[in-house]
């Protein structure tokens, strides 16, 4: 009887510690956001250090979005930026930063962002819709 009281209060100081109160625990998928690493291949990858984004409705590979040294602020929120370096033709490199936003919950549960807001050398604005489910 008394393994019996002392399991309920344990169990008891699990729920009350935890703030369920009952209640299961949701669920939490990260975010993630789909793009091309160094070999080409397409990964679904969160907080990426280096990514080629790719356009889901263009083909934005002859533009050259390939971004390296990324460091990301606020990544799972629902709008995260980062700054990197931005690799062009014949190897140049230009300051760059990108901006994703709108998460989409994907069939597998994980939410991936599915817009992108790039900047390169403080020029013009690119914005393109991302892939996003597999």
């Amino acid at each position: 009887m008394l393994t019996k009281v002392a399991l309920v209060l344990g169990l008891l100081t699990v729920l009350v510690g935890t703030g369920s109160a009952g209640r299961a625990a949701a669920t939490t998928y990260p975010v993630k956001v789909l793009c091309r690493s160094d070999g080409g291949h397409a990964d679904i990858l969160a907080k990426p250090t280096s990514c080629e984004f790719t356009c889901a409705k263009c083909s934005l590979r002859q533009a050259g979005t390939y971004l390296v040294r990324l460091r990301w602020k606020r990544w799972g929120s629902s709008v995260t930026s980062a700054s990197g370096v931005y690799r062009g033709n014949m190897n140049t490199s230009t300051p760059a930063t990108i901006r994703l936003s709108r998460l989409v919950r994907c069939y597998n549960g994980y939410r991936n962002y599915s817009r992108a807001r790039m900047v390169v050398g403080g020029g013009a604005a690119l914005n393109f819709t991302l892939p996003t489910c597999l």
